[in-house]
């Protein structure tokens, strides 16, 4: 392996080089030392593809990578002094190949490489002579967590925790495999770290339970597709058959997936047509359910699985019905054109005359159970009684709900005790919303585990998010519940307090977001995605300047973003990822971000460095632009979760203002360069757009800008509050026309225009709230949309304001950073602390007390602190203002 200045001089290794691209694959490696001198100083470097999981003597050290590209990888370095011992010691690796890519990996050879140096000389280090096990868990499920994420982990207890100590007999384990491999890899910039342990608060409810009494679950993905191995979403067609028995003739409902990326669902029981139902499950699913007749005995099933999916696995249940299967699944392939015909007509065996593929229960694909419906989908028996810190599970299944008191991100534990091999499910969710359970919506996070007779403790492999915890369970004792938090180790620099307890709350909820929201990148969600989505980092950078200051954290988002330029012409939408997928508005507020941390951090090197990419996506953005002078581009032209008319194909007329706004950026970057033909050339491309957008996007009757002309040039109906604040806050509209839209941004006027569905968006509204100084609109903002938060019991900031999600749930996500935003608004509003134009060291402290008499706090800057506490009593204002030194100060009264 090519490393960095030969940093790691270990040999790459893996069970085989056949298995290196192999689906959800696990490989234990071990190598024991002996220490005849323990050194002053001990480190550990390691990374993995597609992850790794390490201990020292039995103690877990860490888990990585961060994400990067394969070609950038990353290793980690851990301090270990403290785990190591005189004598034999041990290392225990748990590799991870994903075999696919994700939301957040992109597929690559599969490789575990590490090594231990001690006061400067190599101790230990992978190659042929470590011992490795295949395979640790035996037969794994192919079921992802989520279309984002990657594999639900194994359920066996596979090899216990006896492997990980020094004296383990590992005579049995086969040798590892040197693998070649080219990928350079250079340390890691940031490092995830063990955080908090947080137990829970609070037994929400305790019951026994009744399970639906049939599950049946297939990964079609490796049957109809085994070839698409990208994360994006994909037309399938196919068909599903089965024979069952049932013991009485009647109806039977059968509980299918919920709508999304569905064709609306079909099936045929016994040749004739199933007709939708009412769903049987939790109100806010919004799932289908199909009813037909079964007949004593044999029935015959057929469903139509086709449709656009992310990921591929179909679920299907039944709470009443006891299906007893009496063949294997068989899933039919077909083109799109014949499934119609084929579903009306076919029976079973005519499907397999097609060539159908045969899945027994045995198979990896299909498996006659899900953690997920049978937690979230099961019905409540009788109340029990249930102790916080020790839970007792009888012999009947049990369901017992905790609460941990807050959203929290890390890695599930629990103590056991059982007198037989039992079952435990934990089921981990965010929300309980009016008295019922909000399950996570399209993802199954969950983590079971099939427990040996015996005492032990138990730790989950993968890093989720929750803030309560389900279990179910019987026959066991169950204690010392926990999440052992980790997340991003940065210092919270900033901080506010003033007289408004709501203020208070809304700053805090904020706060806690972006922490649980910082990774090894920005990512958008802890629970669900725990994606790198370029276009949310850019308001969480700012939100961090506010909060954290950690530049150095932002400044690698934007590096690996650039990098994302090696594999299309514009920035990716995340970051990496096996979706190739452009959102512009994402591609060209990372450009404006970029400037953004240059200035505030005044860092050269970083301006240097992101320059070619800046210019690079700059030029293949213009080319772009058509005849009449505005961009016209097929991607996803997505501003905000709303009703905007943005097709993907057509003139949007929100793009024309994020791309006017990267311009200015690209031009103000050159000019700090020096490069002032390209600055030029940015200018004049600025004019050209500007000029085509009033020209030809302006509608005279609404005085307005439409939405987008779409591809056929029919010209939009729709003007939405969205597209006029855009367009404004890049400098587009002719300053005669502006009046009329901050009449629309401000919301004076709201007939027939659309307005902002998400707090992604109010983020732009307040910028330009901030800009005409409208700052009383701002504060009736935050108070109203996040207020309605933190009435609700909320502990971080919903993605999605209530009324965008099927079954009237208050929104997707509960804690989503791109909607953390009144914590910057309320440092740089309430606080007063502004930077001062495009200098870093330049201060303006502007207070805008709006009924406020109190306020205090801390903003981070690259000098150090500014600390400020002000109070406005009977018409007199007071302040104690302390910056650091290399921070000039203007104080500016005017608003008080």
């Amino acid at each position: 392996m090519s490393n960095e200045a030969d940093v790691i001089k270990a040999k790459a290794i893996w069970d085989s080089a056949k298995t290196r691209r192999d689906w959800n694959r696990w490989c234990a490696f071990r190598r024991t030392f002996d220490l005849a001198r323990m050194p002053v100083e001990a480190w550990l470097r390691i990374s993995a593809d597609a992850q790794f999981c390490v201990w020292i003597n039995g103690i877990w050290v860490g888990q990585g990578p961060i994400r990067g590209y394969p070609d950038n990888y990353k290793y980690h370095r851990y301090p270990i002094s403290q785990y190591l011992r005189p004598g034999p010691n041990s290392i225990a690796i748990l590799g991870h190949s994903y075999g696919v890519s994700t939301f957040r990996y992109v597929l690559a050879d599969a490789f575990v490489i590490g090594e231990i140096e001690g006061d400067g000389r190599v101790i230990v280090a992978t190659d042929a002579t470590w011992r490795c096990f295949p395979d640790p868990f035996g037969d794994l499920k192919d079921l992802r967590m989520s279309c984002q994420l990657g594999w639900l982990e194994p359920d066996s207890f596979g090899l216990g925790d006896d492997w990980l100590g020094a004296d383990f007999d590992d005579s049995s384990w086969r040798t590892a495999v040197e693998v070649h491999e080219s990928r350079s890899l250079s340390q890691a910039e940031v490092q995830l770290a063990v955080g908090e342990t947080l137990h829970p608060v609070a037994v929400v409810s305790a019951m026994t339970v009744d399970p639906p009494a049939t599950i049946w679950t297939l990964a079609l993905r490796r049957v109809l597709i085994p070839d698409h191995l990208e994360a994006g979403p994909k037309e399938i067609s196919a068909l599903v058959g089965v024979l069952f028995h049932v013991k009485q003739s009647g109806t039977i409902k059968l509980e299918l997936p919920r709508d999304w990326f569905w064709i609306q669902p079909k099936a045929k029981l016994n040749g004739k047509p199933m007709t939708r139902a009412p769903s049987g499950r939790n109100s806010f699913e919004s799932a289908p359910a199909l009813e037909g007749q079964a007949v004593d005995g044999l029935n015959e099933l057929i469903l139509d699985v086709s449709g656009h999916y992310h990921e591929w696995t179909f679920t299907l249940s039944s709470d009443e019905s006891a299906l007893e299967l009496s063949s294997p699944f068989f899933v039919v392939p077909i083109k799109g054109s014949e499934r119609p015909e084929l579903f009306e007509t076919a029976d079973l065996a005519e499907l397999q005359q097609l060539g159908a593929v045969e899945l027994s229960e045995s198979s990896t694909q299909v498996r006659l159970d899900s953690a997920f419906v049978r937690t979230a989908h099961t019905r409540p028996i009788t109340p029990v009684r249930s102790a916080l810190d020790v839970i007792e599970f009888g012999a009947e299944e049990t369901q017992v709900t905790l609460d941990l008191g807050r959203m929290s991100v890390g890695y599930w534990a629990f103590d056991i005790e059982c007198d037989s091999e039992t079952r435990v499910i934990l089921n981990g969710f965010e929300s309980i919303q009016e008295g019922a359970p909000d399950y996570c919506w399209e993802m199954s996070n969950t983590f079971e585990k099939t427990v040996p007779r015996g005492r032990r403790s138990i730790r989950s492999l993968q890093r989720r998010g929750a803030r309560y915890l389900l279990f179910q369970a019987k026959s066991c004792t169950i204690r010392n519940v926990r999440v052992i938090e980790e997340a991003l180790p940065c210092q919270l620099e900033g901080s506010f307090n003033c007289d408004s307890d709501v203020l208070n709350r809304i700053n805090g909820i904020c706060v806690r977001t972006l922490q649980l929201c910082s990774e090894d990148t920005f990512v958008d969600c802890p629970t669900y995605e725990q994606t790198f989505w370029v276009g949310d980092a850019r308001n969480e950078a700012l939100i961090n300047y506010a909060v954290s200051g950690d530049w150095n954290f932002v400044r690698r988002c934007w590096m690996l973003a650039s990098e994302s330029l090696s594999h299309g012409s514009l920035v990716n939408s995340q970051v990496p990822s096996g979706w190739h997928t452009i959102i512009p508005a994402w591609s060209f507020l990372w450009q404006i971000a970029c400037l953004e941390h240059f200035e505030y951090t005044g860092d050269d090197s970083f301006l240097k460095a992101i320059y070619p990419a800046v210019r690079r996506q700059t030029e293949n953005a213009l080319e772009r632009v058509n005849s009449d002078g505005l961009i016209e581009i097929e991607a996803w032209n997505l501003s905000d979760w709303s009703d905007m008319d943005q097709p993907g194909r057509g003139i949007v007329s929100a793009s024309q203002g994020w791309l006017v706004w990267a311009l200015r950026a690209s031009a103000r970057i050159a000019e700090l360069l020096g490069k002032s033909q390209d600055a030029k050339s940015d200018r004049r491309a600025i004019d050209r757009i500007c000029h085509s957008v009033n020209d030809t996007l302006w509608d005279e009757r609404r005085q307005a800008f439409i939405d987008c002309i779409h591809f056929d040039g029919a010209r939009s109906e729709k003007v939405s509050a969205q597209t006029q604040c855009i367009l404004s806050l890049a400098g587009v509209p002719s300053k005669e026309r502006q009046f009329s839209l901050d009449r629309i941004i401000t919301g004076e006027e709201t007939r027939a225009v659309i307005q902002p569905g998400t707090p992604f968006f109010l983020f732009f509204v307040m910028e330009y709230l901030e800009k005409i100084g409208d700052f009383a609109r701002i504060y009736k903002l935050i108070e109203e949309k996040w207020g309605l938060m933190v009435q609700n019991g909320a502990t971080t900031c919903w993605e999605l304001f209530p009324g965008f999600m099927p079954g009237g749930r208050w929104t997707r996500s509960h804690c989503h950073a791109w909607s953390a935003g009144p914590a910057y608004f309320l440092s740089r509003i309430t606080l007063g602390i502004v930077r001062s134009g495009t200098a870093h060291s330049k201060i303006l402290f502007r207070p805008v007390p709006n009924g406020i008499r109190k306020c205090s706090g801390t903003v981070p800057t690259v000098h150090g602190n500014i600390e400020i506490d002000w109070s406005y009593e009977s018409g007199n204002f007071q302040y104690d203002l302390r910056a650091p030194k290399g921070c000039e100060v203007e104080v500016d009264l005017s608003r008080v």
